[in-house]
């Protein structure tokens, strides 16, 4: 039995307590300062032990604590984690870990984690692990991939930090090991899309690049260097000539007569009114670094709202080429149509010979009877100047029979009769040379990629004019043409086609009516239609075969004997049509004759277009 005394506010109790219940008190004491002991050498021998044991319970249960909460945050951690060894072997693996690599835990426990790990990357493990227990680090973090149960690959992130277990000097490693096998193939799939791109760029025939807001090139494909001979790095942050801005150091300079349409295309781009990914496409030349020109189709799109470009995007596309091939390819059409019309003129030649040999064989001949008139008239005229001023007497009755007598040797009332009508044919033949004159000078319009608004009333006339020859002894033309109003146009194609078809009618009447004296008939006919002129030329020839009819349009396709044709009159009229916006359609039957229609706007959209700019 101990004396104690206990203290409670405002009491004071004294009392002897028996030593286990001592032993109790002091086991489940929480504040040991509140009791005040009054005790002899054995009691006080007796506390201090209590407090060792009671220090000790504390430390036991809190270190009990602290392993159960490590057990729960090992087990339940949501990345798998590891305890291993000095030697690499795995004492403790977590279910995160063994589900990771598909394995059991207990077949995790006592294997070397270099088992598990890729053989690529072993060394490197080892070599980093080694380093960690060498050197003054603590922790170490990297990634590698290890092998799971199935054989696949598992890229990992691996941080493993060096501890010495309590209680013990021996010292093991934690690892936490974070999967990362989606991020990674991620990254390589990003970077094999790069590559590609990359690939796709160094290797496209068109050249990408990116250009600021303040036209400096940030970007250029490898292509560049190809077609317009600049390496990318030497166009890196320059100014870009393409934008059509000027400035004193450009590259890649564009002609001058494309900036204006230029600048307009990047002004449209940049403006804040564009909607996004807007885009222009522009055809342009641009300077090559050795001076020449190339031709260039370009589309230019607007990347400013995509924050990881904010730029915009140039794909051009060289077709210096095509566009020479073009050019060459209007030359020779140039040339055909000059041959083609050299062609007509060929074969109206004798015709237009002997139309206007016909009015000037009747004007000579009225010429050289006025010549003789003259001669005549002129005789008498000097015979009354002798008579009236003579000194010779002379009576009344022998001046009157002197003058009737010259009068019967020129037959004077003969050439008074004679002599006006000779002056109107003289004048009847010159108007008619004249008009054959002018109607070849009118058909013989210059060649020229010009449109102006023409009369093709007069157009048709004209060339009725000029191929007279053609078709008038075979057939009777019938004219009914509509007032219509001007049609913009190349009147000197349209003569071209006119005159094709209006032969084609007398070639085909002449065929049918050979060995007969029969004539055939060419109607023409205009009216409006709408918006358009429509022309019909049509005979009453043999027709065209149906098998042939989708053929006549082919370039050298014809029916005609050798020599009579070439084969692209029909050809050429068509171009000259659709180059014009119209259509030239043929309505044929077999011994019903033909019928060609042509119908042309008023103004082709291309009039439109350039009358609006």
């Amino acid at each position: 039995m101990t004396a104690v005394t206990f203290r409670q506010p405002r009491v004071l109790l004294s009392f002897a307590l028996p030593a286990a219940v001592l032993w109790y008190m002091v086991a489940h004491a929480e504040g040991i300062a509140d009791y005040a002991f009054v005790l002899g050498a054995a009691g006080l021998s007796l506390l201090l032990h209590a407090l060792q044991l009671a220090a000790r319970r504390n430390a036991r249960s809190q270190a009990a604590d602290e392993h159960q909460l490590f057990q729960a945050m090992f087990m339940q951690a949501a990345i798998g984690m590891a305890l291993t060894d000095s030697d690499g072997r795995w004492i403790r693996a977590n279910p995160a870990l063994s589900k990771m690599l598909g394995y059991r835990e207990d077949e995790l426990a006592g294997r070397l984690f270099s088992e598990f790990t890729h053989p690529d990357d072993r060394d490197d493990n080892v070599r980093r692990v080694n380093a960690l227990r060498e050197g003054p680090h603590n922790v170490e973090q990297y990634e590698k991939r290890y092998i799971g149960r199935d054989g696949r690959e598992i890229w990992a992130l691996v941080t493993i930090s060096q501890v010495t277990q309590w209680q013990s000097d021996r010292r093991c490693l934690v690892a936490q090991i974070q999967d990362v096998t989606t991020r990674k193939r991620a990254e390589q799939a990003l970077r094999q899309s790069e590559e590609r791109w990359r690939t796709l760029l160094a290797n496209s025939q068109e050249m990408v690049m990116l250009v600021d807001h303040e036209c400096l090139l940030a970007y250029a494909s490898p292509s560049v260097q190809r077609w317009l001979g600049y390496a990318p790095d030497e166009l890196i942050g320059t100014v870009l000539g393409l934008t059509g801005h000027p400035h004193d150091d450009l590259v890649l300079a564009s002609h001058p007569e494309d900036e204006a349409a230029l600048a307009r295309a990047f002004d449209d781009v940049w403006s804040q009114a564009a909607e996004p990914n807007q885009s222009v496409s522009i055809s342009h030349r641009v300077k090559h670094k050795d001076g020449s020109w190339r031709f260039l189709e370009s589309t230019v799109v607007s990347l400013r709202d995509d924050p990881a470009v904010k730029a915009v995007l140039i794909a051009s596309r060289d077709v210096t080429e095509h566009v020479t091939l073009e050019q060459e390819r209007e030359r020779l059409e140039l040339e055909r149509r000059v041959s083609l019309r050299l062609e007509a003129v060929g074969q109206l030649a004798a015709g237009i010979a002997h139309e206007i040999n016909t009015p000037l064989q009747f004007v000579g001949d009225s010429v050289t009877f006025l010549n003789e008139a003259v001669d005549e008239l002129l005789t008498l005229t000097n015979l009354y100047h002798v008579l009236l001023h003579t000194d010779e007497a002379i009576d009344k009755d022998e001046r009157q029979r002197r003058m009737s007598a010259a009068e019967e040797e020129a037959d004077l009332e003969y050439l008074c009769e004679r002599i006006p009508s000779a002056f109107s044919r003289t004048v009847d033949g010159i108007a008619r040379v004249t008009s054959i004159v002018q109607a070849m000078k009118r058909f013989s319009h210059p060649a020229s990629s010009q449109t102006t608004p023409a009369d093709l009333n007069e157009s048709i006339k004209t060339t009725l004019a000029v191929c007279r020859n053609e078709y008038k002894y075979v057939a009777d033309i019938e004219l009914e043409l509509d007032e219509l109003p001007e049609v913009v146009c190349n009147i000197g194609e349209l003569n071209q086609v006119f005159l094709n078809l209006i032969i084609n009618a007398a070639q085909a009447i002449q065929e049918k009516f050979a060995a007969t004296d029969q004539r055939g008939t060419i109607r023409i006919t205009t009216r409006l239609d709408g918006s358009e002129a429509v022309f019909e030329i049509a005979d009453d020839g043999p027709g065209i075969p149906f098998e042939l009819q989708d053929r006549i349009y082919e370039p050298f396709f014809t029916t005609k004997e050798l020599g009579k044709g070439s084969g692209q009159g029909l050809a050429l009229a068509r171009a000259t049509i659709e180059q014009h916006s119209g259509s030239l359609e043929c309505k044929s039957a077999p011994s019903e004759g033909t019928t060609f229609t042509v119908r042309l706007p008023l103004k082709p959209p291309s009039a439109e277009m350039a009358q609006a700019a």
